[in-house]
């Protein structure tokens, strides 16, 4: 296992267990947290349709690591499986944090990638000298400018018959099930009781709200481009 997994696995355990000591403190909940919990999901299958499409992409595309990718998700951001962990990182965020220790986690999230990102950006200007410097003044690191998100085409960023290539597919299953299981765990510490039915409505119409935005944007993008 490399190193870095290891790192980013220690400090996502030590922030699940911080979080749930704390909730155990501050509890002032009411119908925002059915909210954040709808919206943490959302965000967490975005983030991992993100990392499907980016691993799915450069697989296909980078010629065995000997080509750089510029095309699909790395036309809007040239880390899109970054982008990807760190949208899963602030759907759980949503979910399970107090409200007020949310700009806190994205720090740290950020500064942790920010580090490795400019790791890999060493790697790549060495082996693409030329084409890589003129690619970072294209796109953006992280974050896509908002302007540029009405110009994605769901249907080219996101190819539905290659985005399930990978094993990042997974995360559309395992994902849910650890958002249902920390919720259980947070209603169980700060309230004393687990309403499983009430947190099984909230996460599964936050499922079909999701897979509806998507199809409504693939069905937009292909009748866009015919």
């Amino acid at each position: 296992m490399k190193a870095r997994i290891k790192i980013d696995g220690f400090i996502l355990s030590l922030v699940i267990f911080t979080t749930l000591f704390i909730n155990y403190f501050f509890h002032d909940y009411g119908w925002q947290d059915e909210f954040f919990d709808f919206l943490g999901l959302i965000v967490i299958l975005t983030g991992n349709l993100i990392r499907m499409s980016a691993r799915s992409h450069k697989k296909k595309y980078s010629g065995q690591g000997h080509e750089l990718v510029v095309s699909g998700p790395y036309a809007f951001v040239r880390n899109p499986m970054y982008l990807g962990t760190f949208l899963i990182g602030v759907g759980f965020a949503l979910i399970v944090w107090p409200w007020f220790l949310f700009p806190i986690f994205v720090i740290v999230f950020y500064l942790r990638f920010n580090i490795q990102i400019l790791k890999e950006e060493v790697h790549l200007r060495r082996l693409f000298p030329s084409s890589y410097d003129a690619y970072i003044k294209q796109v953006p690191k992280l974050l896509p400018p908002i302007q540029d998100l009405r110009k994605i085409n769901l249907g080219q960023v996101f190819p539905i018959k290659d985005i399930w290539a990978t094993k990042e597919n997974n995360g559309l299953i395992f994902w849910p099930l650890i958002a249902i299981l920390l919720e259980m765990a947070q209603e169980g510490i700060v309230f004393g009781y687990i309403d499983v039915k009430k947190i099984l409505i909230v996460f599964g119409f936050s499922l079909i709200v999701f897979w509806l935005i998507i199809g409504v944007g693939y069905l937009r993008s292909t009748t866009r481009y015919v």
